[in-house]
């Protein structure tokens, strides 16, 4: 089995070999049956870095000054990050030694793949599914948890297993938590990384606050959009900075010991959020920096690229981003650079999650602004709405007084943060990357999302409709049939996922 050449041809790895291997109970032909669904598309190179990741090293042999085509292979594997084809590489050693060989796949191709879909399904989407059921609750209830009446924590408990159910079941990005991507155990980390930081505030753990920016760097050493957790993690520290700013206006009687008190406590806090962000964004750069160093400097013959960091002798002290380069060169990522009349297909196909997380994040800012800062008035001037409203926006993200509302999933101020991801996932998915990524790059990292399309399916908007009907027909429409609706996309979402990806049609 040579999947390097099933890579050039089809990104699609036959998990068949020509001879059975003796005492195995199912042939490899049956084997292939099963596993080759699991091995379309990224997958494949997933898969191939798992099996051989020398691949991500030029071919020596075959460098000449007039051969620089020969580092496509090298460059192209540098754009999938090393951890996910590691740790699958890893558990599929891990099955050889414990299981009997009876019961495993012929080949180590075969086991990786087999390896990576047993590990996606039955590991990171259990644990990511009780992460997010936590982290749920922890939004909903804040941090007055223990003292919430029965009544109310049975709700809780009820609206978390329709979240769990909609990322487990009823996810339009399902087959590719279900297939040899690494969306699943990406899932996990991020996850993961909210539930700790979340749970650090609440008992004031550093260990907890480590714990979460461990995940989150697993998490930015498996896929690139991880890093966007340092945005996150600033913004917090900045609220936490803004409410002491808030609590010390508000003390008239504050002496001079307790300003610089509460100083130190902000430069504390700073410290601690730009550390956690460098620390998440590190595995990519370090990533970057075994690129560099595997091309330019173990490799007689370089790329052209390696003449770009010549002021410098790494690439950890450059501006130059290898991952980017790549990702510009061999898939034209880039700003806009996907707006194509060949592309309008694939941003039909996205268009669903990109209508549902900009409407998500409209409805979250439009409740923010006008029922809470705002009374139920529009703010008058711009200064109220560009500087006013960020500021108590921000304050109240991370305030420890609980909200009454009803509607927690969507009209909570302590969701600011991910609603924030939210709109920067979409502003991407939009404008920079491949748009028909959208649905499974917001799905795995956003918990907002899900909330959104668990909020819809549970239809909790009768003031929402009420409103509605006073103004135009299609709206009210639309609202009132919004369950229906999100419905219908799930739905069909999942049922053309697993029909057009394991069959190598355009899903991706």
């Amino acid at each position: 089995l040579d999947i390097r050449n099933s890579i050039d041809e089809d990104s699609s790895i036959d998990c068949a070999v020509a001879m059975p291997v003796s005492g195995s109970f199912a042939t490899p032909s049956l084997w292939n049956f099963f596993l080759a669904p699991q091995t379309k598309w990224d997958a494949a190179r997933f898969l191939t870095l798992a099996v051989d990741p020398s691949l991500r090293d030029p071919t020596q042999h075959k460098l000449s000054s007039s051969s620089l085509h020969s580092f496509e292979d090298s460059e192209q594997a540098h754009a999938f990050l090393p951890m996910f084809p590691w740790i699958i590489q890893q558990f599929a050693l891990f099955l050889f030694r414990i299981l009997p060989v009876q019961i495993l796949p012929p080949t180590f191709e075969s086991l990786v793949a087999f390896s990576g879909m047993v590990f996606n399904n039955f590991i990171c989407l259990p644990v990511a599914i009780m992460a997010l059921y936590s982290l749920t609750i922890s939004a909903m209830s804040g941090s007055d948890a223990g003292n919430l009446a029965r009544e109310r924590k049975e709700y809780h408990h009820s609206v978390a297993i329709v979240v769990c159910l909609v990322f487990g079941v009823w996810n339009p990005a399902l087959v590719f938590f279900a297939t040899n991507y690494s969306e699943s155990f990406f899932a996990t980390t991020t996850f993961l990384g909210y539930l700790c930081i979340q749970r650090s505030k609440n008992k004031r753990s550093m260990v907890l606050w480590f714990a979460g920016i461990v995940c989150w760097m697993v998490g930015s050493y498996t896929r690139s959009n991880g890093t966007l957790q340092c945005l996150w993690l600033l913004q917090d520290g900045l609220a936490r900075i803004i409410l002491l700013h808030r609590k010390q206006n508000a003390n008239s009687n504050a002496t001079r010991g307790s300003k610089a008190s509460i100083i130190g406590h902000a430069v504390a806090i700073c410290t601690q959020s730009i550390m956690g962000a460098i620390l998440v964004a590190f595995p990519v750069r370090y990533h970057d920096w075994k690129g560099w160093e595997r091309h330019c400097v173990s490799s007689g013959v370089q790329p052209l690229w390696c003449s770009y960091n010549d002021e410098n002798p790494s690439i950890l002290g450059s501006s130059f981003s290898l991952y980017r380069h790549i990702q510009d060169k061999h898939w034209n990522v880039g700003f806009f650079r996907y707006y194509e009349w060949k592309q309008i297909p694939n941003f039909l196909l996205a268009a669903p999650i990109l209508v549902l997380s900009i409407v998500g994040v409209y409805r979250w800012i439009n409740w923010s602004l006008i029922t809470v800062y705002g009374k139920g008035k529009a703010p008058s001037t711009y200064k109220n709405v560009f500087i006013g409203w960020p500021f108590q926006a921000l304050a109240e993200s991370v305030s420890i007084s609980t909200t009454s509302e009803s509607n927690l999933l969507l009209e909570n101020p302590h969701l600011l943060g991910h609603y924030a991801i939210l709109a920067i996932l979409a502003f991407l998915g939009l404008t920079i990357a491949h748009v028909q990524i959208s649905t499974r790059m917001i799905c795995s990292t956003s918990p907002a999302i899900i909330w959104l399309i668990a909020e819809s399916l549970l239809d909790d908007t009768p003031k929402l409709e009420e409103s509605e009907q006073k103004n135009e027909r299609f709206v009210s429409v639309v609202a009132k049939n919004r369950s229906s609706l999100v419905w219908v996309y799930v739905r069909l979402y999942m049922l053309l996922g697993v029909i057009l990806h394991v069959n190598f049609l355009p899903w991706t």
